[in-house]
């Protein structure tokens, strides 16, 4: 019981981790450790959401933060990526969520999207909906992923 409990606080941690998130905390519970598909799913999800809601509102206190700094000295302000911001008109924030997250890191979008200066509720709820996909996307791939290995090793 406890030896579980200590799992799914890894998956927790984890899943707050950008980069790691549920791409690497989902697989992780279910192959290596064995846990209930549904429940590492949901533990690393809810982890990964915390991490979205942190980097968004506290993205924005670092980011104020920042500019009275740069206010200070004389830097050129520096131009938000080209890519991102044809990405961002041209499929909105919807779009960019869905992308963002499966291609970079969740909290690196969200913070991305609050930065073009859109809604962090609008931000968070999106990439929140993008998260949830990858999560259930991830625990079937790894659920078929345990499965081919244990029919493997057992040969």
């Amino acid at each position: 019981m406890f030896n579980d409990l200590s799992h799914y606080f890894f998956i927790f941690i984890a899943s707050l981790i950008p980069f790691m998130e549920v791409m690497i905390a989902i697989p992780t519970g279910i192959v290596l450790f064995n846990l209930h598909p549904v429940t590492t799913t949901f533990v690393a999800t809810v982890g990964n959401i915390v991490s979205i809601v942190v980097f968004v509102f506290l993205g924005n206190s670092i980011r104020k933060f920042s500019r009275r700094i740069k206010r200070r000295s004389t830097r050129i302000k520096k131009q938000p990526n080209p890519k991102f911001e044809h990405f961002y008109t041209k499929y909105g924030v919807a779009g960019l969520s869905l992308l963002g997250t499966f291609l970079l890191s969740s909290q690196l979008t969200a913070t991305a999207i609050v930065s073009f200066e859109d809604s962090k509720g609008k931000a968070t709820l999106w990439v929140s909906i993008a998260v949830v996909i990858l999560a259930i996307v991830m625990m079937l791939l790894s659920i078929f992923a345990a499965e081919w290995l244990s029919n493997l090793l057992n040969l």
